[in-house]
């Protein structure tokens, strides 16, 4: 637990969570002009005159070709209020989708309403869902907490009582509340990895609300970057403190989440022109360096790495024994009893999108081209076999965080001549 003493030490005082933003003039609804902050530039800026990554035609056209099949579906879906049947079309925040597509095509429509579809799908869903103790609305499980599209609507559309929206996402779900349990004590259970997705979607829910002028909550971002930061602690070192063995799992996709909240935290430390804490950069790159050379820890696939170069099959389910040409990651480090799964065995390409992004992260900020050597190799695998028409979710988790991919990646190469590219790893 010596890390979670360091933050706790080096976090007196709460600091912003972070996204890299460009200062956008949009449009309401009435036509009136915002001048907010938002975080995607147009094509035009993320290409420029750079490489593209592999197969980078291929994902453009899936993203505007299967962004309106789904977005159209989403048009004639009126699920019962409070049910998640029919939800599932918004999982991975089809909002915050829809509007990245918008501005990366520098088009609003129809990208604009079926980003306000989709929102009022998710909020006729969680607005809802009433604790039965609190009686509080928006008390959704922690999995589901989807607060970037609802803060990108804030800041291009202004929907009217969006705020409170995004209020109670913040403030309302499951794993909203650290402090009244006691889990500031880093002894308690939240610390564990298997609660890593839900603790990284309260982080972003934080930064999104403070994103739009919705003053911070000083007590628990410090808390959830400590968490964050044992969960990835865990992973990498391998000593897990539930006593559940069933509960220790390695799922790369899940290392994603969390590195893209933690990425926002350190982002936006930088944005506000604050001195940003090195232990985030230091600590997301050792989680790739594990990532790349970890192996499975059990079952008939033990030793086996996590990352299959060259993946088998010609669809889902696909095998380690090679023909694609392509690669992915296993979807987790060991067998697990509880879903009746074997994790170990199941290459998912579909989720080669939610850990790329990561990777170009870490060029742009070392300049060791070692990460995106293994980022290209991520993105090609995603794009080439994941079959984004197979359902909304697939195409949610394929274009929820790749439009970073491609800025960092150019970033990368701006900020880092050819005389400065370093290898500091080896590629492999």
């Amino acid at each position: 637990m010596k890390i979670i003493t360091t933050l706790f030490n080096q976090f007196g005082v709460a600091v912003k969570l972070s996204v890299i933003t460009l200062i956008m003039l949009s449009t309401q609804l009435s036509g009136q002009p915002l001048n907010k902050q938002f975080t995607v530039p147009e094509k035009s800026d993320l290409m420029g005159d750079m490489q593209q990554p592999p197969l980078f035609d291929q994902w453009e056209f899936s993203m505007t070709k299967w962004g309106s099949h789904w977005g159209q579906h989403l048009t004639n879906l009126y699920p019962e209020p409070g049910t998640w049947n029919g939800n599932s079309m918004t999982y991975y925040d089809g909002q915050r989708v829809f509007y990245q597509i918008a501005e990366y095509t520098d088009q609003q429509e129809p990208w604009y309403s079926y980003a306000q579809e989709a929102k009022r799908i998710y909020i006729n869903y969680a607005a809802n869902r009433i604790n039965n103790w609190s009686g509080l609305d928006y008390s959704i499980p922690g999995y589901r907490r989807f607060s970037h599209g609802l803060y990108m609507d804030w800041a291009l559309v202004n929907s009217p009582d969006i705020m409170e929206s995004i209020t109670k996402i913040r403030d309302n779900p499951a794993f909203s509340n650290p402090e009244y349990w006691g889990y500031d004590n880093p002894n308690q259970i939240w610390y564990w990895s298997n609660y890593s997705r839900d603790v990284a979607y309260a982080l972003s829910s934080h930064v999104m609300a403070e994103r739009a002028e919705n003053p911070r909550n000083e007590v628990r971002v410090p808390i959830y970057i400590a968490m964050a930061f044992n969960h990835i602690n865990e992973w990498v070192t391998g000593e897990r403190e539930n006593p559940d063995s069933t509960r220790h799992r390695f799922a790369p996709f899940m290392a994603g989440l969390t590195s893209e909240a933690l990425i926002d935290y350190y982002e936006w430390e930088v944005e506000q022109g604050h001195n940003p804490d090195n232990t985030i950069p230091d600590t997301l790159r050792q989680l790739a360096d594990y990532m790349w050379t970890a192996t499975v820890f059990d079952g008939v696939n033990q030793g086996k790495s996590m990352w299959v170069a060259d993946i088998g099959g010609t669809g889902y389910p696909y095998n380690d024994q090679g023909g694609t040409g392509v690669g992915a990651f296993r979807y987790e480090d060991r067998e697990n009893p509880i879903s009746a799964i074997d994790g170990t065995a199941l290459l998912s390409p579909e989720l080669n999108m939610l850990i790329a992004p990561l990777y170009a992260w870490l060029f742009k900020h070392y300049g060791d081209v070692t990460y995106i050597e293994r980022g290209d190799l991520i993105w090609e695998g995603g794009a080439a076999r994941t079959n984004v028409g197979w359902n909304t979710k697939t195409f949610n988790q394929n274009y929820r965080w790749s439009f970073d991919y491609i800025k960092w990646r150019n970033e990368g190469y701006e900020n880092h001549n050819s005389n400065d590219l370093i290898f500091i790893n080896g590629f492999e």
